[in-house]
């Protein structure tokens, strides 16, 4: 008998592509914190900590969404840096199987039900 799940909770990965070495790649309960850590890890990957007498520029770094993901630039540019949701499944509950079950079969009925 195959295991039916449910979805337990959403976790957001933060990575970066073609870089499995990264030392940024984590798991957050919560996007903001996802992005807003995510971004501090990069800019002290590439660029070190910087402190209150440090003259260098600080990259502008920003998020814009798209596959489905956050993408972190720095200065306008596309770093490959991501933020992801990923779900966390678990065995479903019998209720769940329940409403699982009653859900497919609404959908089943209206596709077969012609329009009137």
């Amino acid at each position: 008998m195959t295991t039916r799940l449910a979805q337990a909770i959403t976790v957001h990965m933060a990575w970066r592509e073609d870089d499995d070495a990264w030392d940024g790649f984590a798991l957050y309960l919560d996007e903001d914190t996802a992005k807003a850590a995510t971004a501090d890890r990069w800019e002290s990957y590439e660029y070190g900590d910087f402190d209150e007498n440090d003259e260098r520029r600080r990259p502008l770094l920003t998020w814009e969404t798209g596959f489905d993901r956050w993408n972190l630039l720095e200065d306008g540019r596309d770093t490959g840096v991501r933020v992801n949701a990923m779900p966390v499944q678990r065995a479903a509950s019998t209720r769940e199987i329940q409403v699982q079950d009653a859900l497919t079969a609404a959908q089943e009925a209206a596709r077969t039900t012609p329009a009137p």
